[in-house]
């Protein structure tokens, strides 16, 4: 359990240093935007020339495609905030036990030690005997030593 907690983190850790990707520069020759193109109709201009050659270099993506790119998308932003869901508390339950591993190896308190506990304890015994006796001892006066 620890060497997965302690990867874990260790992942995490890295994960902060992840940087976003930027567009390039275009090629030469890239297509400027996205153009559809539809069944039965001619290409249009800015993809075809007039002798129907591509004038650009593109990739033309089926529909069908580019909706499961777009739902695998949603897919992976909804399972990241599922684990960050999952980090948060896992993050919660560290420091949980971060904090009773603190309070279990700290130092007890002056009067918590095991001799000042036992010094304490010979003490009460002293002055209980010592209260005993003086009872004992005021009743046997207080009798007239019978």
């Amino acid at each position: 359990m620890i060497p997965l907690l302690l990867s874990l983190s260790l992942g995490l850790a890295r994960a902060d240093t992840l940087i976003a990707p930027t567009q390039g520069e275009p090629a030469p020759n890239d297509c400027t935007e996205a153009i559809p193109v539809r069944t039965g109709r001619p290409l249009p201009s800015l993809v075809a020339g007039a002798n129907g050659q591509a004038v650009c270099t593109g990739v033309i993506l089926p529909p069908a495609q580019l909706a499961y790119l777009l739902k695998l998308e949603a897919y992976v932003k909804a399972s990241e905030k599922m684990h960050m869901l999952d980090v948060d508390l896992l993050k919660q339950e560290r420091n949980f036990y971060r904090d009773q591993l603190a309070i279990a190896t700290r130092s007890p308190v002056w009067y918590e030690k095991p001799a000042v506990q036992r010094w304490a304890g010979r003490l009460e015994t002293l002055v209980a005997v010592g209260l005993a006796a003086s009872v004992v001892s005021l009743r046997y006066d207080g009798s007239g030593g019978r």
